[in-house]
């Protein structure tokens, strides 16, 4: 839906006191996940950090915490004028094959409820460079 009732998407660090906690890598380097947004989006890089370096991409429901996200990726951003790019066929897993997913969890008992923690590549990230020395 395009109300912000949705989760959002941002870019995280991790803490370096190996607490294993996360903070959003600064104020503006985040997303609502609109409906709108589902074909795909360019995350432009003045809401990326820019400082090269490893990250970690984080899909957070309406209210949640990036301490509990619904999924999340890993990141390496070479140079600040790089852009994440996202384009729905080639950057979601199928709604079906998520639920098939947390279905085989429930099952099994894998993991803790709703059982959604299993769920990897939910959301799959392009890098768009400037050159190609980037």
């Amino acid at each position: 839906v395009d109300d912000n009732s949705g989760p959002w998407i941002g870019i995280c660090i991790k803490q370096e006191d190996n607490s294993g906690e996360m903070e959003l890598a600064g104020k503006d380097f985040w997303y609502r996940a609109y409906a709108s947004r589902s074909n795909g989006w360019c995350w432009e890089s003045r809401y990326l950090p820019s400082t090269p370096g490893k990250y970690i991409a984080v899909i957070v429901p309406r209210g949640g915490s990036i301490q509990s996200p619904l999924a999340q990726i890993d990141i390496t951003l070479l140079k600040p004028t790089m852009s994440l790019a996202c384009e729905r066929k080639f950057s979601i897993k199928k709604v079906e094959r998520m639920r098939a997913k947390v279905r085989e969890a429930q099952e099994e008992k894998r993991g803790t409820w709703p059982y959604a923690d299993t769920l990897g590549d939910a959301l799959r990230a392009s890098i768009a460079c400037p050159d190609a020395d980037s």
